[in-house]
């Protein structure tokens, strides 16, 4: 039979332990009815879970830097640790709307921040039969001296012997290797890797691949690229790069820009 008792208090007759039923027994409570739960030392942030046999207090970090919960290989208890390394950050996401000559990414978002940097470009020139270079960026100036050198082969088709390669020039990276249309649905569009930016023990370097549209636009191309400070300007600190065409003006573009965490 049911039996209920009202009271404000109940307390221990001995001691600071308050026994309610016997093992086995269910102490049922009102949803919302607990107040006042305390595990020892409790904060705003804490993590309760269970030992095994008691609930325990998992403190949170002294200072928050990012942590994650995670259970070790073999643990029986959860923990706080560092956040995994890698992935990368959108530093740069630039529409070109408006005909400019060249486009530089400055300073802003090559940096000392990232070794490493990821990007995506499309670009469509203003005229016909151009082809797109990359040029590095040093001390906020383009780089004017013959302290670089690139190769690039163009792939597939008739053309796979369309290869360039110059070991002393200005020019960072050859991106087409021959005219690329200005016309709808053509251009040229890839992606490139850029590494050892702020090294001065190894030369910073690029590699990538695009596709194209050949300017007579009976044709579609892909060229692999790479370029690099040579090996006597490792010291070179690179902190910008700098889209121009051999001729005419870039008419629209797309760049976007990822810093690589370690």
């Amino acid at each position: 039979m049911a039996s209920e008792v009202k009271t404000n208090k109940v307390s221990p007759s001995t001691g600071t332990t308050l026994n309610v039923g016997d093992a086995g027994d269910t102490l049922a409570l009102a949803t919302d009815a607990v107040t006042g739960f305390q595990v020892g030392s409790d904060a705003a942030g804490d993590v309760l879970y269970h030992d095994g046999t008691d609930y325990t207090r998992l403190a949170k970090p002294g200072t928050p830097a990012g942590e994650v919960l995670t259970f070790a290989t073999s643990a029986t208890a959860p923990s706080w640790v560092a956040a995994a390394s890698g992935g990368s950050t959108l530093l740069l996401n630039a529409d070109v709307s408006v005909a400019v000559a060249s486009y530089t990414i400055s300073s802003t978002y090559i940096n000392s921040t990232y070794d490493e940097y990821f990007m995506y470009f499309d670009v469509l020139p203003a005229d016909d039969n151009t082809i797109l270079f990359v040029k590095a960026v040093v001390g906020g100036s383009v780089v004017t001296a013959t302290d670089l050198a690139y190769e690039s082969q163009r792939i597939g088709g008739s053309y796979a012997s369309g290869g360039v390669n110059n070991n002393s020039t200005n020019i960072f990276a050859y991106i087409t290797t021959a005219g690329m249309g200005n016309g709808t649905g053509q251009g040229c569009a890839g992606y490139f890797h850029l590494q050892n930016v702020n090294s001065t023990t190894r030369p910073a370097g690029i590699h990538g691949m695009s596709y194209w549209s050949y300017y007579d636009g009976e044709m579609a191309n892909g060229t692999v690229f790479s370029g690099m400070f040579q090996s006597a300007q490792y010291a070179q600190v690179m902190n910008g790069l700098n889209f121009i065409l051999d001729g005419g003006d870039i008419a629209t573009a797309n760049f976007k820009l990822y810093g690589m965490n370690k």
